[in-house]
């Protein structure tokens, strides 16, 4: 399953995707994020969101811009704290050549990880969903939850949630 390379499934759905097998991509991609998250591989779990992104960006499906945004926000955040230099330049080159988003690298001076939890939140996730879905702690949840009500002027959660639908982080 892993060895220094995190979850085997990334590098099969990198050639399922390759191949345009987009159903069979998808879900090695989904495997791999799953089995990087269980084994604690970060590293390797913002690889596989980054090659997760430019495999929906290729495909173009309907939905599919919104996720590789999302994912990318995840590959981006957890290189960012990582130090992941070269994961971190590798992603700002291929968004200048294939722009996702416009807002991808500043949301209100929200922190990449802060745009990916206040995702969350608009979708309704707990603080135990997000410390879940990130992998992080509830402190660092709760950090992030106060630190997107102060940027952007909410004064609770609900706010912060319309707050993402009106700059198109999430989809009415």
């Amino acid at each position: 399953m892993q060895a220094g390379y995190g979850a085997v499934s990334r590098y099969f759905g990198m050639l399922a995707a390759t191949m345009k097998r987009w159903q069979e991509a998808e879900q090695h991609v989904e495997n791999a994020l799953a089995m990087n998250t269980r084994m604690h591989a970060r590293p390797w779990l913002a690889h596989t969101q980054y090659n997760y992104a430019t495999m929906l960006q290729a495909r173009n499906h309907p939905g599919d811009h919104e996720k590789a945004v999302f994912r990318l926000h995840e590959a981006l955040a957890t290189a960012r704290e990582l130090g992941m230099c070269a994961l971190e330049v590798r992603m700002t080159v291929r968004e200048e050549a294939h722009p996702l988003s416009p807002m991808l690298f500043d949301i209100d001076d929200l922190s990449p990880r802060e745009v990916a939890a206040l995702r969350l939140i608009a979708a309704g996730k707990s603080n135990q969903d997000m410390a879940d879905s990130l992998p992080i702690s509830l402190n660092t949840v709760a950090t992030h939850v106060h630190n997107i009500l102060a940027k952007t002027s909410s004064a609770n959660r609900t706010e912060a949630a319309a707050y993402a639908m009106r700059c198109g982080m999430v989809s009415e």
